[in-house]
């Protein structure tokens, strides 16, 4: 089951937090499950659009070019 209030999603490690706004520690949180941008949207109470637009973000952060890189790094940096 899914966090259902702000407070339940893990936060990124300390280096990467200062990066991260609190939208996308949420959306890598729920990409590390496996979630479809669609399902995001819909667990986040945002459109589609939004979704894709702090994935592309996240790649820039992270200086990746897919998904399963972006998780891989996220979930080390989490320790």
């Amino acid at each position: 089951m899914l966090p259902t209030h702000t407070e339940s999603f893990p936060r990124v490690g300390d280096i990467m937090a200062r990066r991260l706004t609190e939208s996308h520690q949420k959306v890598l949180f729920l990409l590390s499950k496996g979630m479809r941008n669609a399902e995001m949207a819909q667990i986040l109470g945002l459109k589609e659009r939004t979704i894709k637009g702090y994935v592309s973000q996240l790649f820039l952060i992270f200086d990746v070019t897919n998904r399963t890189e972006l998780v891989g790094l996220g979930l080390i940096l989490s320790g």
